[in-house]
């Protein structure tokens, strides 16, 4: 008897297909598509922040800031240009003062040692100033793929969120009409049977 009802139902009432399920498959791939293309930025990101952290919490202490630059001044060599600057200074200085009389004494020695001091310590500076701005864009490339990063990573929480949010209102969605529909469904159900049963009299 339950046959017949089920092929009666069938005809009148063909199987009913949750719309939320045609979508389901192309929101639950949306994840791994998106880390797919995230993932490197984030990794990259990660990788940047474990060198760039170290290295300015090394500096952020006056004894760190100490330690950094004797470090960069230790690779410090005298270039080659500055030792001819220094031999040329000499050569004039000894002949400006060979020529007054002065060849060997102490102002000449004295003048001597200011100018080598001067071209070394200029020397030096640049050096520095060029290591340190080395440094500086090494540590701000770090910077910007770490920043990178964490906007990857941001980026990437905010679209799964919202497909998390929209798989969940259809799956809300879908469960909301299969329920309607199984009232209704219920409903006609016990009107078919109604009207039958009135038709032959039972």
């Amino acid at each position: 008897m339950s046959s017949i009802w089920s092929q009666i139902g069938n005809i009148f009432f063909p199987q009913w297909t949750n719309p939320s399920s045609a979508a389901m498959p192309y929101l639950e791939g949306i994840p791994s598509m998106a880390e797919g293309y995230f993932n490197p930025y984030i990794n990259t990101g990660n990788a940047a922040m474990g060198m760039f952290a170290p290295q300015v919490e090394s500096m952020a202490t006056p004894q760190g800031a100490i330690n950094n630059y004797n470090a960069l001044a230790g690779g410090y060599q005298e270039s080659a240009g500055t030792q001819n600057a220094i031999n040329n200074a000499t050569a004039q200085t000894n002949q400006v003062a060979a020529a007054g009389g002065m060849a060997g004494s102490p102002t000449e020695q004295t003048a001597v040692a200011n100018e080598t001091i001067a071209l070394s310590d200029e020397d030096f500076d640049n050096y520095m100033k060029m290591v340190s701005g080395y440094q500086t864009t090494g540590l701000g490339g770090e910077a910007d793929l770490m920043h990178q990063g964490y906007q990857a990573s941001s980026s990437l929480a905010d679209m799964l969120a919202r497909n998390a949010a929209e798989e969940a209102a259809y799956a809300y969605g879908g469960a909301r009409s299969q329920n309607m529909h199984n009232q209704q469904q219920s409903s006609e159900w016990q009107s078919l049977i109604g009207d039958t049963a009135s038709l032959f009299g039972l």
